[in-house]
């Protein structure tokens, strides 16, 4: 068989085989890993101590009770993933797993015989530091440890990492606290908090603790920096701001959140909210996901775009607590900046709660303040609300929001208690469904039909030309259309033309610059085939040589693109959707190979009648042209019933494809639309 027959599927295979080598790390540990928590990478556990800090926050625990345990990356690289169980102490090598996990953030894992008695990670993501909540069985009557194992990478991990030992505390001990232990409230901020109750527990049952007394009963110093000083994430009441943040929005205050109607649901990961004091001043809060080291912030702009605007935002305080600072976005690069107030004190009456893994920060903010250059007034009617979460750098700064963010579709009045509405992205939903259309959808198909249907409907013409040229033409043709129509709906959406690094950075993706590669190739390719020459000429061969070169670049780079896009924010894919692309791809490889195989039977079919072989003669794989032997054969090659037939297959099974993944891009994130299915 010709090598140039095998170099197209062969190019993809190798594409869809790197797609899902990058998924490496699964998304959590399977129910056959409860025994010995040793993961299935096919390499040995490392034999040294835990290197990650394991810390239980409390020595002692009863009944029923809840204790919360933190893995912590300190000055080690960042880890991946990790398993835990709590099991006896007198034997935690085989005895079974007890108690209960409550998350969901991670994955609980249930071991025979009970129910969600482990606890794991759910995405490969770099992880600085995790803190969960268990629960202690009812019957529990003797001693328990934590059983961590923590993964780093794929081949370097720590097994059955055991804790100190947590004392039972009876009811009769005297010395023994009636509360779920809880740390100071100084290294509770620091280190973060526990994960958010599954729905079946009621919210106040989090946090059995009172609040820890405050600190300090000096008010917050007179800077730029406003520090919690009381009820800085400790346990809270039923009362708690956190269980009643949702309560009075549109009707004594306003709240911008990042996903639509989450509020109804009461479960917005990421939101703020705002209403002006009689004084003039405004009382914002900050509230969403968080984890150490990093921020909630909210931004403001003249425009709908990130650059010179004004943030505040909330974030760890060394040391313990959390504190108010304020930034000035350049750009994309956001610098903490010391901030002033044009009249009165900048923050006030700043207090903070962490609870289950969500962050509230409250203060009072006054209206006119200055951040580096940028003068910035709350009570101005022009400017654009933005809200992002992300990781803090070394200096405290925000670093560039990749997953978490959003921005008001038209300014804000925050003066006001209406609900500020985002923008919907709906340019990138666009964007993103014309793109898979083309490179999935038409480009696959127009260039299937070139490669192999040459041989097939010779004896057919539309408008003169051969049936398969006419239909490769009009495919190709809307190929370029659609990317072009795309690529100017996502050039609309951000506002111009902009820089995203390539490589190292949170925010860096090779979309955008194998996007615009594509584009170019994808015009290039129209322009040559006006410029080509005649079938039978000298030149006809290198014509054809680098038609199909930058053909085959195009849709491979197209293909890449799509697989590259799938991390991206804006586009709110699930992690599933690697498995989706990979699958297409896999589908595309087996259809070329089948009719790879069926054109090499067709050839040396043909072979042995004419007494020579004209497979894959570049010469004749001009755009309308057969190949020499069709010159006196107007009948159709061999298995033209066969080639047919897998063409019907490729394009029903390409539909369906096509519309899956442009469903998921126009009705993201996926998980909003699965609930209502399975609801």
């Amino acid at each position: 068989m010709p090598k140039e027959m095998l170099r197209r599927p062969l190019q993809l295979l190798v594409l869809a085989l790197a797609a899902m080598a990058c998924r490496a790390y699964p998304g959590g540990v399977p129910a056959v890993a409860c025994g010995d928590m040793t993961p299935g990478h096919g390499v040995p556990a490392q034999q040294s101590d835990m290197i990650y800090n394991v810390t239980v926050s409390g020595d002692s625990v009863q009944p029923s009770k809840r204790v919360k345990v933190t893995i912590r990356r300190g000055n080690q690289p960042p880890f991946k993933g990790f398993f835990v169980q709590v099991r006896r102490a007198r034997d935690p090598d085989s005895s079974p797993a007890l108690g209960r996990f409550f998350t969901r953030q991670h994955l609980t894992v249930s071991c025979e015989p009970g129910q969600d008695n482990g606890i794991s990670h759910l995405d490969s993501k770099e992880k600085e530091a995790v803190t969960l909540l268990w629960q202690a069985p009812g019957d529990l009557d003797e001693d328990v440890v934590f059983r961590v194992t923590v993964v780093q990478k794929h081949d370097t991990f720590w097994v059955g990492h055991n804790t100190p030992r947590l004392r039972l505390a009876r009811a009769s001990d005297t010395t023994a606290d009636t509360r779920v232990p809880a740390p100071s409230p100084a290294p509770a901020q620091a280190e973060g908090g526990a994960d958010r109750l599954s729905p079946r527990v009621e919210p106040s049952a989090a946090a059995s603790a009172p609040p820890a007394p405050p600190t300090s009963t000096v008010p917050p110093p007179a800077s730029t920096e406003a520090v919690c000083t009381e009820n800085c994430g400790g346990a809270s009441s039923e009362a708690s701001a956190i269980a009643t943040i949702y309560d009075a929005c549109l009707l004594s205050k306003g709240c911008f959140t990042r996903a639509d109607s989450c509020i109804e649901g009461r479960n917005c990961d990421l939101m703020v909210t705002y209403a002006r004091r009689p004084d003039g001043a405004y009382r914002l809060q900050l509230y969403g996901k968080h984890q150490p080291a990093e921020y909630l912030a909210m931004g403001l702009s003249r425009d709908a775009a990130m650059g010179d605007d004004a943030v505040i935002y909330c974030t760890d305080r060394p040391g313990g607590g959390y504190q108010i600072k304020h930034a000035h976005n350049k750009g994309k690069q956001s610098n903490q900046q010391n901030a002033t107030s044009a009249g009165g004190e900048l923050v006030t009456d700043f207090s903070s709660e962490y609870r289950d893994g969500f962050l509230l920060c409250e203060f009072t903010h006054a209206a006119r303040f200055s951040v580096g250059d940028e003068t910035a007034d709350l009570a101005s009617s022009d400017l654009h609300l933005m809200v992002s979460s992300g990781a803090v750098d070394a200096d405290g700064g925000p670093r560039y929001h990749q997953t978490s963010r959003r921005v008001s579709g038209q300014p804000v009045e925050l003066a006001s208690a209406r609900q500020a509405t985002g923008d919907s992205g709906l340019l990138f939903r666009v964007h993103g469904a014309l793109m898979l259309t083309a490179w999935v959808g038409t480009a696959s198909t127009g260039m299937l039909l070139a490669r192999y249907y040459k041989q097939t409907w010779v004896s057919r013409k539309l408008a003169g030309l051969d049936l398969w040229f006419q239909g490769h033409r009009a495919l190709m043709v809307i190929t370029v259309l659609l990317t072009l129509a795309g690529l100017a709906c996502v050039v609309w959406q951000v506002g111009g033309w902009t820089t995203t690094p390539l490589l190292a950075g949170p925010a860096a993706s090779p979309h955008p610059l194998l996007g615009v590669l594509c584009v170019c190739l994808a015009v290039l390719q129209p322009l040559m085939a006006l410029c080509r020459c005649h079938p039978g000429t000298p030149r006809r061969a290198l014509f054809n040589w680098l038609h199909w070169t930058v053909g085959s670049a195009a849709h491979i780079l197209g293909i890449a693109t799509v697989f590259f896009a799938v991390q991206l924010p804006a586009a709110q894919l699930p992690d599933w959707a690697y498995w989706v692309l990979a699958a297409f791809v896999l589908f595309h490889v087996a259809v070329h190979l089948v009719l790879s195989m069926q054109q090499c039977w067709s050839d040396r079919t043909l072979s042995g009648q004419k007494g020579h072989a004209e497979a894959y003669n570049m010469r004749d794989m001009g755009m309308n042209s057969y190949h020499a032997y069709q010159t006196d054969r107007p009948q159709e090659a061999p298995g033209s019933t066969l080639r047919r037939t897998v063409l019907g297959i490729y394009i029903v099974i390409n539909l369906l494809f096509v519309t899956l993944l442009v469903l998921m891009v126009v009705l993201a994130p996926a998980e909003k639309w699965i609930d209502k299915i399975l609801s």
